[in-house]
């Protein structure tokens, strides 16, 4: 076999690798989160696709403070359940950390999502951001 032809199977095989690999990474996501009165919590949402339109996993925030709040930094941890429909975004986090569980509404445009949330103490409405 020629070194072109061995050069052409080589590429074949990564090319067949990559794709295998890649839905994998697609199904996982991790979201950079900016909420609260001031801005004043940021943190990761992890998540990975549960089907059709559903994405599910994990947030982890910290009290960073703002231009309304000095930094506490609390860190809280809950559960995520999101709905993406067209550029309609949903979310329930469930099971805080602060038992102070919340839903979120906005719009996804691209790589990026704003909008408002309310919790079930201190309800809201708040604003709050996010981007993947």
């Amino acid at each position: 076999m020629s070194k072109k032809g061995i050069i052409m199977r080589i590429l074949v095989v990564v090319a067949f690798a990559c794709l295998i690999g890649s839905p994998a990474f697609a199904d996982e996501e991790r979201w950079s989160i900016k909420e609260g009165v001031c801005s004043d919590w940021t943190g990761t949402w992890r998540l990975t696709h549960a089907g059709d339109s559903v994405w599910t996993g994990t947030v982890e925030q910290r009290h960073v403070g703002g231009p309304c709040a000095g930094a506490s930094g609390a860190i809280l941890t809950a559960n995520l359940k999101v709905i993406i429909a067209g550029r309609n975004f949903a979310a329930a986090k469930t099971n805080s950390s602060d038992g102070n569980d919340c839903n979120y509404f906005g719009t996804i445009d691209t790589h990026a999502v704003t909008g408002r949330y309310m919790c079930t103490r201190n309800a809201g409405p708040f604003t709050f951001s996010a981007e993947r």
